[in-house]
This record gives C-alpha cells, structure tokens and sequence, in this order.
C-alpha cells in the first residue's frame, strides 16, 4: 500500500499524463503552451490525495488523548478540504476540456506555381551572390 506522499506523486503523474493524452490525440503535436497546462495539471492531481486526507479527518480526528491544535476543528478541516477537493478537480478537468478543445493545425499546402515560384527566387539570390 502506497503511503500518502507516493500517492500524491502517483495522482500528479496521473493527472500529467490525462491531459498529455489529451492534447497528443487531439493536437497529434506538444506545443511550449501544453507544457504548462501538464505542469499546472501534475500540480492539481498531486494535490487530490491531500484533500481526500482532510476530508476524512472529521471521521477520524486525533484521540482526545493527544492535544493538537486542531481540535474541535475538525468540521472545519474537512469543509476545508471539500473546498480543495472541489477546486482541485475543476483545475482538472478544465484543463482536461482546454486540451479536448485545441484542435490540430493544418498544415499549409503550397499550390505547384507557388513551389516553382520559391525555386526561381532561391535560384536567383544564388546567381545574384555569385
């Protein structure tokens, strides 16, 4: 069983590799702006186990035997992180729907009297540095 810092890093890669998937179907390419946008998702996925953690702390708080700082609080900690939980997973899949949105550029086509064009230029600049 993983411990929560490997499942953190399990549900970030996970995450990266969603929208990576994502955008590599879609696009069929990576573009330097995609990078961020896996970057922003390994973040948010990593912080999913975290959040769950501080939402099970209401069902299982510290023994009162122990003093912590937290509690009477634990309410508190859990609708807080509901709230990341909520936010975190947003990040996600508007991320996951920017990267289904991108379509993939076409590419441009030169017409044959354009490609003769572009050999006579390039043959002339050559007779003219000669």
């Amino acid at each position: 069983m993983l411990d929560l810092t490997q499942t953190t890093v399990v549900s970030g890669f996970a995450s990266a590799l969603l929208v990576l998937a994502i955008t590599l179907i879609r696009q069929r390419r990576i573009d330097t702006a995609d990078l961020g946008s896996i970057g922003v998702a390994f973040f948010a996925g990593s912080n999913i186990p975290v959040a769950i953690f501080l939402c099970l702390y209401a069902l299982d708080p510290d023994p009162p035997t122990i003093p912590t700082k937290l509690h009477g609080y634990e309410k508190h900690v859990a609708f807080a992180g509901l709230a990341f939980l909520f936010i975190t997973l947003v990040t996600i899949w508007s991320l996951c729907n920017k990267a289904f949105k991108a379509k993939a550029k076409p590419k441009e086509k030169i017409s044959t009297q354009q490609s003769t064009q572009l050999k006579q230029d390039s043959f002339t600049s050559i007779k003219k540095n000669k």
